[in-house]
């Protein structure tokens, strides 16, 4: 049965992975990726995100990048995901291994991020292997499982500076859940935290020598290292965020309330009915979603996303438990087919549409802005690109008027010999010294008049041609124009 779970979790995170076009983050790992290849491992790493495009590095993301840059997600979260099998089998024996089976699989909030390339899945993914081998070793009491809690928390961390947090979830798991004599407990944390504060050295050396701000953006999404992002009281600044999570468990399928619905249930069941370790071990996992909510000053939707493994494991343990009652009153077969069917109502259908057409998938307002009609879509552009080589000259330039990171990202969509070059919106300056030389050059312009260039302004620069608009979903006007620009012809 372990094949079959891991066989499905490894199926809907391949399927069509390239569906949805690449999001701006994900350019942006991509490009830090081929900086590897540069000779430049830790290429901007101001936003905490310091490791995660080494994997991307690996599979040589010059070919194939979109995919490649993908494939890497899938793969650590496989990791993760038998990393929480096992991590239920611990705590709550093989039912709470079939339920996270069910729900980590079928739900379509994890389903959605891990299919594409942004490191919150990743984080997620070695949190849960950390957790796992701290409990183990309160169970076999063996220093390697020290080591590799170590080790994973550290990766973890620097794939994303929000696993951080989960510092505390081991080190209550440490000292309170597991029954060493003390003197070994702080030992065996003390073993911990120096992995992971190795791990950040060569970064932080890197980044020192280069005379880099010291991860100024990750510190700023908890009002450190710069001006706070929002000037409303703390109390009104966490009801925000909780407003915010509860959005993503209710935003994603049509199903969504029996998401909500099975975790509350299995949270209570662990709570009411659960062991010493099984209560506290629940108390450790909500820590750090508890501390994102108060503390967070920026908070995105993906950002939950490295919080929702665990809580899953944790709701898995407490239908376990529902689900040894209930044998006294229904076979069980009749447990596992209702939990069944209720995992496939919550996700089977949004993991269709996924895995077809994206834009078919429900999800929340904020996400269907991100990921489809905002700039930092990547719909339009891939359109665009793909259509680029019927519609041009090869032997002239195309200027991309736009952000420098959205010209990035659609270059890894570019034909050979028809790439974008990139400059910063609206560019003119950079058009008129083109036009100059060649004589016609073409633009790719993104939100005329909010980012790009619009015809008006093109036309102080030479003569004006449309020759396509592309769409973005839900937009009522077209988000991406290209144009051909000619000298005007000079009097005598």
């Amino acid at each position: 049965m372990l094949f079959i779970f891991l066989l499905g979790m490894f199926s809907s995170r391949l399927i069509n992975l390239t569906a949805l076009p690449l999001h701006m983050d994900e350019a942006l790992h991509l490009t830090r990726a081929v900086e590897v290849w540069n000779g430049h491992p830790f290429w901007q790493i101001n936003d905490g995100k310091i490791i995660n495009h080494w994997l991307i590095a690996l599979f040589f993301p010059q070919t194939s990048p979109v995919f490649v840059a993908r494939i890497a997600t899938v793969l650590v979260v496989m990791l993760g995901y038998a990393g929480a099998l096992r991590l239920a089998h611990l705590l709550g024996g093989e039912r709470a291994m079939w339920v996270v089976g069910l729900l980590w699989l079928m739900t379509p909030y994890l389903l959605f991020y891990e299919r594409i390339s942004q490191s919150d899945a990743q984080a997620g993914a070695w949190v849960t292997l950390s957790i796992l081998f701290a409990v183990m070793q309160g169970q076999d009491r063996r220093v390697f499982s020290v080591i590799l809690s170590g080790l994973t928390l550290s990766i973890a961390i620097l794939f994303k500076f929000t696993a951080a947090p989960y510092c505390l979830t081991v080190a209550f798991i440490m000292l309170v859940v597991n029954r060493q004599p003390f003197a070994q407990r702080i030992q065996e944390l003390m073993l911990i935290a120096g992995l992971v504060l190795t791990g950040f050295i060569p970064p932080m050396l890197y980044v020192w020598l280069k005379g880099d701000d010291f991860f100024r953006v990750a510190l700023e999404w908890v009002g450190i290292g710069g001006q706070s992002v929002s000037s409303i009281s703390g109390s009104a600044l966490a009801w925000n965020n909780l407003l915010r999570f509860w959005q993503q468990l209710i935003g994603f399928g049509e199903w969504a309330w029996i998401g909500i619905a099975v975790l509350g249930v299995g949270l209570i069941a662990v709570a009411l009915w659960g062991n010493r370790a099984q209560r506290l071990i629940l108390v450790a996992v909500l820590l750090p979603l508890s501390i994102m909510i108060v503390v967070s000053k920026v908070i995105y939707p993906r950002h939950f996303v490295v919080t929702f493994p665990l809580i899953w494991v944790m709701a898995a343990v407490g239908w376990s438990l529902i689900l040894k009652k209930l044998t006294v009153a229904i076979p069980l077969s009749v447990g596992y087919g209702g939990l069944g069917v209720a995992c496939a109502l919550l996700g089977a259908g949004f993991m269709l549409r996924l895995l077809t057409d994206p834009t078919q998938a429900k999800v929340p307002v904020i996400v269907q802005q991100e990921f489809f009609s905002s700039h930092s879509s990547g719909y339009g552009l891939r359109e665009a690109m793909d259509t680029l080589p019927s519609l041009v000259d090869a032997s002239y330039p195309v200027i991309a008027s736009m952000f420098p990171p959205s010209c990035r990202r659609a270059n890894f969509y570019a034909v050979q010999g028809f790439e974008l070059i990139c400059t910063d919106a609206p560019a003119l300056e950079r058009l008129d010294q083109e036009l100059q030389h060649y004589g016609r050059v073409y633009v790719l312009t993104e939100q005329r008049g909010e980012i790009g260039a619009t015809p008006e302004m093109l036309q102080e620069v030479g003569a004006v041609t449309l020759l396509q608009e592309f769409d973005r979903p839900y937009q009522d006007n077209p988000a991406i124009g290209l144009y051909q620009l000619d000298q005007y012809p000079t009097t005598p």
